[in-house]
């Protein structure tokens, strides 16, 4: 368990955040010789990139005057204020759209100064600087985008229960199901991915149970 400050923010960093990280370029994996440059360049990115993703979400607790803590796990990671259970809706909901603003942002700004020449050509890079310069523009565009899919407990899947509000949960939960399956058969079908089809159905299987747990009887 490794546990640091950060802008006076506490944030630990679970050991299975370290495994799926790695799980996560499992193609690295078969590498060769250049595997061990390559998974360390990838999860410094994952780290910096999910980090600097939750500091969003941190950031704007605190401007609401909260005090947030950031928890890297598998597969992600998640920011939390103590004694907050229940948010505004439009507190909760900037909040929330914060985590991708700030990875979009970052890549928007890495982008910007390629193009202006501020950041060397990729080309010209090392290729140490090439292989975390490409990650980095990649995950955070990517992620930011795959985390505003309205599907619990995506951020975006976060926005739409909030939208619902709390008394409407079984709508809520019977259309992020119905998102779930679409996305996951359009992975399925046209970009088969193993890894993001796994975590979308165990996703929706989970709002199914939940669903299941309001006494719902359809499907």
């Amino acid at each position: 368990m490794l546990r640091f400050g950060l802008f006076g923010i506490t944030v630990t960093v679970e050991p299975f955040f370290w495994l799926t990280a790695i799980l996560l370029n499992s193609q690295a994996l078969n590498g060769g010789p250049e595997m061990i440059p390559n998974l360390s360049a990838w999860v410094f990115v994952v780290l910096v990139s999910v980090l600097w993703h939750e500091l969003g979400h941190a950031l704007a607790y605190r401007s609401f005057g909260y005090r947030p803590e950031i928890v890297l796990r598998a597969f992600g990671g998640s920011t939390f204020a103590p004694g907050t259970s229940q948010l505004p809706r439009w507190r909760d909901i900037a909040i929330t759209l914060a985590g991708p603003a700030f990875g979009l942002g970052l890549w928007g700004i890495l982008t910007f100064l390629q193009d202006r020449g501020i950041i060397a050509p990729m080309e010209t890079l090392p290729r140490g600087g090439q292989l975390i310069m490409s990650y980095l523009l990649m995950a955070n565009l990517f992620w930011s985008i795959l985390n505003l899919i309205p599907i619990y407990p995506l951020d975006g899947g976060q926005v739409l229960f909030a939208l619902f509000g709390p008394k409407r949960l079984r709508p809520a939960l019977i259309t992020t199901i119905g998102v779930g399956v679409v996305f996951g058969a359009v992975v399925a079908l046209v970009y088969f991915d193993p890894l993001i089809l796994l975590i979308l159905i165990l996703m929706t299987y989970q709002n199914y149970q939940r669903l299941k747990s309001t006494g719902f009887s359809g499907f």
